[in-house]
């Protein structure tokens, strides 16, 4: 693991402007809060997908798969931050690239997460976990919990402003892998982990006695941590 030198609301309908359908993400549905539109450019090889945020959002997505060549753009032009809620028990998986000025959380409660592709945000939270997403929308202290389903990076995640967090009953740091984080890189593994936003002590906490984190990746950050409830290697 490499480390820097330094010390460690009511319902809005979206507008749809293009057939989103055609892509294997799926249609997002936009649950309460949110206020949010989007629009999809076709290419040859994938599409980009491109949000326009007005408020804090959470977006419910079905068989989530953003494939080689595809990207998802968070345009925040309002609000700040975006949860987006992976359902279903299939496996989800991100390949292409993700790109926003502001933060962008994915949760999969009930399914493995793997990213593979690359991810730029002004923090970026990655959990094959649910999450209390009023709590996390609202900067302050989060709790996510889960059954024992597995994260897994390959791909390059950086967060430009913040922290980077990824969590799971079993998270897998790749050796294809690159964290980059201007603030913190935590690492959690267990059914039940809580993220404090700020404080100079430890701010990453896992309950129960299942769950590992495993890295063969590159960090570099501000600060690192890690928990588990099992093996740490």
């Amino acid at each position: 693991m490499n480390t820097s030198l330094f010390p460690l609301a009511g319902f809005l309908p979206a507008l749809l402007l293009a057939p989103l359908h055609a892509q294997s993400i799926g249609t997002p549905v936009l649950t309460t809060p949110g206020t949010a539109t989007w629009t999809t450019h076709y290419k040859p090889g994938g599409s980009t997908t491109v949000f326009t945020i007005t408020a804090n959002t959470v977006f419910d997505w079905e068989n989530f798969n953003l494939p080689f060549g595809s990207e998802l753009i968070f345009d925040f032009v309002g609000g700040n931050t975006v949860a987006n809620m992976l359902n279903g028990t299939g496996f989800h998986s991100i390949a292409g690239n993700v790109t926003s000025n502001g933060n962008v959380g994915f949760f999969s409660p009930h399914a493995d997460l793997e990213v593979s592709g690359n991810i730029t945000a002004k923090s970026v939270t990655l959990a094959a976990m649910d999450v209390d997403a009023p709590a996390f929308l609202s900067g302050g202290n989060y709790t996510m919990s889960g059954n024992f389903n597995g994260l897994t990076v390959l791909g390059e995640i950086k967060a430009t402003g913040g922290d980077v967090v990824l969590a799971g009953g079993a998270v897998n740091v790749g050796p294809t892998a690159k964290i980059n984080a201007k603030g913190a890189a935590q690492f959690a593994g267990g059914t039940e982990v809580t993220v404090a936003r700020s404080g100079a002590g430890q701010r990453l906490k896992q309950k129960g006695e299942m769950g590992f984190v495993l890295h063969m990746g590159e960090t570099r950050a501000s600060r690192i941590e890690i928990a588990a409830g099992g093996e740490i290697v």
